[in-house]
């Protein structure tokens, strides 16, 4: 892992793993309900 020119900020690394893990999750929940919502899209009446 490479250390910014800024040492001030120790727990940037931290907050920017869990803010990309977070960006993750929300993309895979969506597309995860993209796709069952296509799967199970023609058993919902509308």
């Amino acid at each position: 892992m490479e250390n910014g020119p800024k040492a001030e900020t120790p727990f940037a690394t931290h907050h920017e793993r869990r803010t990309a893990l977070v960006a993750v999750a929300i993309v895979a929940g969506f597309l995860a309900a993209i796709v069952l919502a296509c799967a199970f899209a023609p058993t919902i009446p509308l």
